[in-house]
């Protein structure tokens, strides 16, 4: 009896050490996980962030490159008489409107997400575009009728003491043939040199826009937006999942993103986390929210790997234990008896 209790206290004692040993392993290995996984998390946030000003800069150069290559308006002396002329511009200037429907076909060909181009002529009620010329009433009745940006809304719209203007997307229709586009609409009020005294329109296309952002999501879940200096969404991703935020909501989170430096925030129980990049030029701003979960979800998946061989270390270390103490009771045994 002396024996066996003998026998089960030293196996007891050995397994005792074999377990504190595994234990302390574990301890340590999950205060590392937790130490690296925040360090990889933050580096992701950071590494999103750097995303986040390329993805600025690649918009706001876009925009600058449509600005700077009206540049080259300049070159043609009728389009530089038509957009800042204050005289009355007729329909039997022929040269002026034929050199300026040329030259606006030109700059339309010069990138291929630039849908339409139109100069807006108040005084004379005409429309002189990139496919012709027409009346005020025909153009926006006819040939690009907004969804969201009624005839009286270009002809009250004034300079805005800014380069140019980005609105938001409105869907335009051509109802000759029967075309339909989502268009983001830019009013350029001069070009570099220049002062405009008549209205110059640009129609960026916005699903290309929307691709951009897509391809700069950090998941699925994250949602990209931009937002110009009258606080109005011009451009947003796509995405699976659909916030309880009104656009304005959405832009005095970012603003408080700015302002605080706050980088995350809890709606409706979920934890995001918010990225802004401002242009204090533009004042336009692009911003990023995406789900804490995703970024965790990314980062414990590259640290599941040593997790899943701790855990099965710990295992054979086990089996081990006990094959190497049963071995060693019965050793122990033997030589008790010799």
């Amino acid at each position: 009896m002396f024996r066996i209790n003998r026998k089960n206290n030293l196996f007891n004692t050995i397994f005792i050490y074999f377990i504190w040993a595994i234990i302390s392993a574990f301890i340590f290995l999950l205060l590392t996980n937790t130490y690296y996984l925040n360090v990889l998390q933050s580096k992701t946030r950071e590494a999103y962030n750097h995303k986040l000003k390329n993805l600025s800069k690649t918009i706001e150069t876009t925009l600058e490159e449509i600005h700077h290559t009206t540049a080259m308006f300049s070159i043609s002396n009728d389009l530089e008489n038509v957009l800042t002329t204050n005289r009355g511009l007729k329909y039997d200037d022929f040269t002026n409107i034929t050199q300026s429907v040329d030259a606006l076909q030109k700059f339309h060909r010069t990138k291929s997400y630039i849908n339409s181009v139109f100069i807006i002529n108040k005084k004379d009620n005409l429309i002189i575009s990139s496919s012709g010329t027409s009346s005020i009433n025909e153009y926006f009745n006819l040939v690009c009728h907004y969804d969201d940006y009624p005839k009286d809304f270009w002809l009250k719209l004034e300079d805005q003491q800014q380069k140019y203007t980005i609105f938001s997307p409105s869907y335009v229709t051509n109802t000759v043939n029967g075309n339909r586009r989502e268009i983001i609409p830019i009013v350029q009020f001069s070009s570099p040199d220049t002062t405009y005294n008549n209205l110059l329109v640009v129609n960026l296309d916005n699903p290309y826009m929307v691709n951009l952002f897509n391809e700069n999501r950090l998941s699925n879940n994250s949602i990209i937006f931009l937002y110009n200096s009258a606080d109005e969404v011009v451009i947003r991703s796509d995405s699976s999942i659909t916030l309880s935020l009104t656009d304005k909501q959405m832009i005095q989170m970012s603003e408080s993103n700015l302002q605080r430096d706050i980088s995350t925030i809890h709606i409706e129980g979920r934890r995001y986390l918010v990225v802004t990049n401002k242009n204090h030029q533009t004042n336009n701003a692009i911003c990023a929210i995406t789900p804490y979960s995703d970024l965790t979800r990314e980062s414990f998946s590259v640290l599941m790997v040593p997790l899943i061989l701790f855990f099965i270390g710990i295992v054979i270390v086990i089996l081990l234990s006990f094959l190497l103490v049963g071995k060693y009771i019965h050793l122990f045994t033997v030589w008790r008896y010799v």
